[in-house]
């Protein structure tokens, strides 16, 4: 439901719909990993420890090209924002393959959001994948393969390890990175949501940009959201008001007329008898 309308005019939506898209998209990713991870020749080359520059084109054209199409669904299709994972998709390309073919594949991702205007897409793909991918090239394999953004299950554990000897924890780093290049696109997507999607509740169902009626002032409702109902409530006020005019014009005629009625009737009478 539209609640009204932020500076440059679109449309805020319900915080409600911003879970369901988010338990959407979990599915959509789920979906897409388990197909991805039924296939022999994706299997290889996720577990082949030291993959070729060939190898690593075709697992970015394996992720890529049906994620592509997400983002172009995204675009064109209304109230399905889930299909978009490309800031997910950067995030793991840089892990598993390196900041260059992140690169390449977070290009690839933007192609249909710049089709769509949204111009800050590709410089920001391109920072996600060159941060995840410095991550990767400094960190384990095993601690990749092994991290989960569900500490709260083992907190007590790493506090007290991280308190009897103090080190660096490349968990909670990666953790953190994630964080703040969300928070990053999320600020970025509401100064310039015309220019960069990113899923808030100052964007529009659609994600369109097309230009509408100011609300003014923060808090004012704008003129295009005006209800229906005011306005046909005011129309009717003014039809009674003109019904009620007529009303009463009606009356002072048909007042002024019975006093000369009343003024005949004794001569019609006299004249009878004469």
């Amino acid at each position: 439901m539209v609640q009204g309308l932020n500076h440059v005019g679109i449309p805020q939506v319900k915080d409600s719909l911003i879970g369901i898209t988010l338990l959407v998209e979990l599915g959509v990713a789920a979906s897409f990993a388990a197909i991805l991870a039924r296939g022999a020749t994706f299997k290889n080359l996720l577990l082949n420890p030291h993959r070729s520059a060939r190898q690593k084109l075709a697992m970015v054209a394996m992720i890529t090209i049906p994620l592509t199409a997400g983002v172009w669904i995204r675009v064109h299709v209304p109230n399905f924002l889930a299909a978009d994972l490309s800031f997910e998709a950067t995030i793991l390309m840089g892990l598993l393959l390196g900041p260059g073919a992140a690169m390449i594949g977070g290009a690839t991702l933007a192609i249909p959001a710049l089709a769509h205007g949204e111009y800050l897409t590709l410089p920001v793909n391109l920072a996600i994948a060159a941060i995840a991918g410095g991550y990767g090239q400094i960190t384990d394999r095993e601690e990749m393969w092994s991290f989960s953004p569900m500490i709260d299950l083992s907190l007590y554990r790493w506090v007290t390890r991280n308190l009897r000897r103090p080190q660096f924890d490349r968990q909670i780093l990666l953790l953190v990175l994630i964080t703040v290049m969300q928070f990053g696109t999320s600020m970025l997507g509401r100064r310039y949501p015309a220019r960069f999607f990113e899923l808030d509740p100052h964007r529009t169902p659609t994600g369109g940009t097309k230009p509408v009626a100011d609300g003014g002032a923060p808090g004012r409702a704008a003129a295009a959201d005006q209800s229906a109902f005011s306005v046909q409530h005011a129309e009717l006020h003014r039809v009674a008001g003109a019904l009620q005019t007529g009303a009463g014009a009606r009356n002072d005629c048909e007042t002024g007329e019975h006093p000369a009625r009343a003024a005949e009737e004794p001569r019609r009478v006299r004249a009878v008898f004469r």
